[in-house]
């Protein structure tokens, strides 16, 4: 607990990108990386890069730190949820949208 006060002060939910706050979620919930490769249809060593990716750039050591870390930061509720999939969708939006041209 205390290596997460530690990292708590240092990064907050911001720092991680919309997906990875999305796999972040699903660890929290206890999600293996088959069961998040499915939910988010990628594949599992997709999956399971992405938690390291998570896990290096929050400075945590395991999943279950990034469980907790996730938890405190409210990402694995329903809301942050719908958060992440209109961000994704406004992120899509931007970069299928025809640029006016001057």
């Amino acid at each position: 607990m205390a290596r997460i006060n530690q990292v708590e002060g240092q990064l907050g939910r911001e720092a991680l990108t919309a997906r990875q706050r999305d796999i972040a979620a699903l660890v929290a919930r206890r999600y293996t990386s088959q069961q998040i490769a499915a939910a988010l249809v990628i594949s599992q060593d997709t999956a399971a890069n992405q938690v390291q990716q998570i896990l290096r750039r929050t400075g945590l050591a395991s999943r279950a730190e990034l469980a907790a870390w996730a938890s405190q930061r409210g990402l694995a509720t329903d809301q942050n949820r719908l958060l992440s999939t209109l961000e994704r969708l406004l992120t899509w939006c931007r970069r299928s949208m025809p640029r006016p041209r001057p």
